[in-house]
């Protein structure tokens, strides 16, 4: 289980408002340099404007390759709106360090898209810096510091 609360700048065409972006990921390692969960992301409003979404809630898979010691590289997709139907996705990179078998802290750096599935060009992008914590069994990583 992990969890990444960070910032995040949405750009679309109503600005650039700043927002507090959380996710929570649950998962578990396939391999020790291969990761598979599911991420549930909110984000939430922290400027004042207007037009933009207050909060925005998305849930989908997330493919985590761990590259050179705690170094990693991380893709999602995830569902994001209904009406119009519309995903996310989006890729991130980052460094862990261990803190034990249960536990490690890193930051990750990253940025994904909204897809509408209308036709319509991509309806607008984020960039994010996050602190990355994670409390799952790690033991199946040994061998993880190359």
């Amino acid at each position: 289980m992990g969890l990444d609360p960070g910032l995040a700048l949405r750009f679309d065409e109503t600005g650039t408002p700043l927002y507090a972006r959380l996710d929570l990921r649950i998962g578990g390692c396939l391999t020790p340099r291969l990761a598979l969960g599911a991420d549930w992301r909110m984000d939430l409003l922290v400027t004042g404007e207007n037009a933009a979404w207050p909060k925005r809630h998305e849930i989908g898979p997330v493919l985590t390759f761990f590259l050179v010691k705690g170094w990693f590289f991380r893709t999602f997709a995830h569902i994001a709106g209904f009406d119009p139907f519309f995903c996310t996705v989006g890729v991130q990179s980052g460094y862990e360090f261990s803190m034990g078998k249960f536990s490690a802290v890193g930051l990750v750096f990253g940025g994904d898209v909204d897809i509408p599935f209308t036709g319509e060009p991509p309806t607008g992008y984020s960039v994010s810096a996050a602190l990355y914590l994670t409390a799952y069994d790690l033991g199946t990583r040994r061998g993880r510091e190359f």
